[in-house]
């Protein structure tokens, strides 16, 4: 900045405000760092010894992981009351990875529960400020649900991670136009918010019915998102639920 605009009051631009930049604060990145390990401490610590034994849930999610290793691709598998198939998808990936065994079962759930609070971290700093994404997520890290959630092989942390996700997404989609890089910048969240959309059925509620008008958005997620990422199983049979 020069002396003659220091004379004339002038401030520079927001976007070259080096001290307003969240990456500028090495202290609130360890802080963030710090809540993420201790939510993976809490989730992966012992993780095949508590919570002890295996729940029905868990079978029954062992047998759909099983469908999609054969290639029996839908939105919505009916065994155990109806469960969707977004995790089955990532636990099918961990069991092809790491072998038939209940860390490979469970695993899917403990990466889900830490992204949820990284998540946190970055949604309560974009709608609030940093003290509260990091308080936040620090609740989250240790909350008893949320844990014991993230140590089974459930798929109830599914829809939480979509949900933060959508919801960064749609935030980031509505204020960036304002930021360095213009509409362009936005545009690129719309089209993650679009995206997340699609997955929304997989996810959780999503296909209950026989209605054919959802099949393309199910096709185009699990296509993209499963098979079309070469997780080393083939689509034998891909029909509307």
């Amino acid at each position: 900045m020069s002396v003659e605009s220091q004379e004339k009051g002038l401030k520079p631009p927001a976007s070259l405000n080096l001290e307003s930049r969240p990456n500028r604060r090495p202290g609130y990145w360890l802080a963030a760092l710090a809540v993420l390990m201790l939510a993976g401490a809490f989730r992966a610590v012992l993780i095949t010894e508590l919570p002890p034994g295996i729940i029905h849930d868990e079978v029954w999610n062992r047998l759909n992981v099983q469908q999609v290793l054969d290639g029996v691709i839908a939105p919505y598998y009916t065994q155990g009351g109806g469960r969707e198939a977004l995790y089955f998808f990532l636990q099918a990936r961990s069991v092809a990875a790491l072998g038939e065994n209940l860390v490979a079962m469970r695993l899917p759930s403990v990466a889900l529960g830490t992204a949820l609070v990284a998540l946190t971290v970055a949604l309560g700093a974009r709608l609030f400020n940093r003290a509260v994404g990091l308080l936040a997520a620090l609740a989250l890290a240790s909350s008893f649900w949320a844990v014991l959630f993230s140590r089974l092989a459930v798929r109830n942390m599914t829809l939480p991670v979509v949900i933060a996700l959508a919801a960064y997404t749609l935030y980031r989609a509505l204020t960036d136009d304002a930021g360095r890089w213009g509409g362009a910048r936005a545009s690129r969240w719309r089209a993650r918010a679009s995206a997340l959309r699609r997955m929304r059925s997989l996810a959780r509620g999503g296909c209950r019915s026989s209605s054919r008008r959802s099949s393309s958005t199910w096709r185009a997620a699990s296509g993209n998102g499963c098979a079309g990422a070469g997780w080393g199983w083939r689509r034998r049979s891909c029909s509307p639920c």
